[in-house]
């Protein structure tokens, strides 16, 4: 309910945006299993994760921005090899990094997600009892006007990490 008093009677606009309505959907991930040889320190291993543009019509596409949103993970899983923190990157053959990406309506582009796993960050007592954590990712529609997801429920997907640390058994 809108309420005014005016002085005279001209024409008056009520207006507010209409958002964006898009779909964007993160496929399911299976589980991330890493084996640490025995006398190894670190091993390395680069992610695909993919996000798909669920507006099927939209033959432009829109942007979307990929990110880790929550993590069990020990914080070196996300850090390189200087002890940076590492970026979703959807380029990784670019000199930039880029965590955001136009996808097309219906199609798929995947970012790679490098992440190290130092041997003393884990303890798994035997090859069948892995140390688990696990990754959040969360996919963000990006417009100029304000986004309303269509389905926010398939914007985000955890994915489990599984490591098996030979130089703990």
């Amino acid at each position: 309910m809108i309420c005014a008093e005016v002085s005279s009677l001209s024409p008056f606009v009520v207006a507010t945006e209409i958002p964006a309505f898009h779909d964007t959907a993160i496929p399911p991930l299976g589980v991330v299993k890493v084996k640490i040889a025995d006398g190894a320190t670190t091993v390395t291993k680069k992610l695909k994760v993919k996000v798909r543009n669920a507006d099927l019509n939209e033959t432009a596409g829109h942007q979307v921005q990929l990110a880790v949103t929550n993590s069990t993970c020990p914080a070196s899983l996300l850090l390189d090899a200087m002890n940076q923190p590492i970026v979703v990157d959807f380029d990784p053959k670019s000199p930039t990094v880029g965590d955001t990406v136009t996808v097309p309506g219906g199609k798929t582009k995947s970012a790679v997600v490098p992440l190290l796993i130092v041997a003393a960050d884990y303890l798994s007592p035997n090859a069948v009892s892995p140390a688990r954590c696990s990754l959040t990712f969360v996919a963000t529609s990006l417009d100029s006007l304000p986004v309303a997801e269509v389905n926010p429920s398939n914007n985000q997907v955890t994915v489990t990490i599984d490591v098996i640390d030979k130089n703990d058994f």
